[in-house]
């Protein structure tokens, strides 16, 4: 028994150790990756860091946090942030958001944010670079206002990126089901009163080649560049119309894509009306645009479906043989 005790509390009094050290470590690593940022020209503040949880856990409670990248015109700030990694393995980590405002500000454009329930499970692999293994996030109601008033909203969001064998091969899906575009894009849509308020479903999931693993350099210094990407699937149902896109493109370095997209659309004349009311497109473009989607889902044989192929060559884009112009340069910024 008194061989039992003494050990008991020799592991406690290790443990306790480790813990401590560890908790340092942790906050140590958050305050000098702000200080980092701040001799890069960053703007990267917070009011108070506390660090709870033991024996099981590290709990990280940070508030008054302020980040902007001058470069990038990328800027985020909320009231708090909670952080869970449990004792064994500080980093794999969940991030809990506040049900305060959490605000975005993209090249002059403020977002703010609510969830209920947000948080984002974190895993990393051991080493010095800390690379991505997988990225689960997941939110009850959620919404997004712009200052102008609400852009979209939904009851529950989940995505998810996944390291496979390859390091730089990552699978992600997104179920962004239920999701309500907000009064702005009805109006700009021209939507009538009758039409229904959400996505009946809307996801997608697939798989992306990078030039390099994601790892902490990625928020740092080095973006990675997309250099493949497979979409299995990808559905969006709203209203009568229901489009599905699948296909696959590969990326060089400058950003061109190569190779070919195939998009679906029931009941397309349903959502033409919706993009030539919105006045997205002139009123003699979209003469013109709808004898060719006419003619197009006549040869298919179900005048109320499209089944469209985009093919990507040489830097152009093409509906099928029809020239479109430029391709669009894919890059991850």
């Amino acid at each position: 028994m008194h061989k039992l005790v003494l050990s008991m509390t020799i592991l406690a009094v290790v443990w306790g150790a480790w813990w401590l050290l560890a908790a340092n470590a942790l906050s140590g690593n958050i305050t000098q990756w702000m200080q980092d940022r701040r001799a890069e020209g960053w703007q990267a503040e917070i009011q108070s860091l506390k660090t709870r949880g033991f024996p099981a856990k590290f709990e990280v409670e940070i508030e008054g946090i302020a980040i902007a990248n001058p470069s990038s015109g990328l800027a985020g700030t909320t009231q708090s942030l909670r952080i869970n990694a449990p004792s064994y393995w500080p980093a794999d980590v969940t991030v809990f958001l506040p049900r305060s405002p959490v605000q975005f500000t993209n090249k002059g454009i403020t977002f703010t944010l609510r969830t209920t329930e947000g948080q984002a499970a974190i895993g990393l692999h051991p080493g010095t670079r800390l690379q991505l293994e997988q990225l689960s996030a997941s939110s009850g109601p959620w919404t997004v206002d712009l200052p102008q008033g609400n852009l979209m909203q939904g009851q529950y969001f989940s995505a998810d990126v996944m390291q496979l064998n390859s390091p730089r091969t990552y699978r992600f899906t997104l179920d962004a089901s239920h999701l309500v575009p907000g009064g702005m894009i009805r109006t700009a849509l021209g939507l009538p009163f009758d039409w229904p308020l959400g996505f009946e479903v809307f996801l997608a999931e697939g798989t992306a080649v990078l030039d390099r693993p994601i790892d902490r350099f990625t928020v740092e210094t080095h973006r990675p560049r997309l250099q493949e990407i497979q979409i299995e699937q990808a559905k969006a149902e709203w209203g009568s119309v229901r489009v599905s896109l699948q296909g696959n493109l590969r990326v060089d370095e400058q950003g061109v894509p190569d190779g070919q997209i195939s998009i679906l659309v029931e009941n397309w004349r349903d959502l033409f009306d919706l993009v030539t009311r919105s006045g997205l497109i002139s009123q003699n473009m979209g003469a013109q645009a709808e004898v060719m989607l006419n003619a197009m889902a006549n040869l298919g044989g179900d005048p109320a479906t499209l089944d469209m192929d985009f093919r990507f060559v040489q830097g152009d884009m093409f509906l099928e043989s029809i020239p479109l112009g430029p391709a669009p340069r894919l890059i991850l910024r």
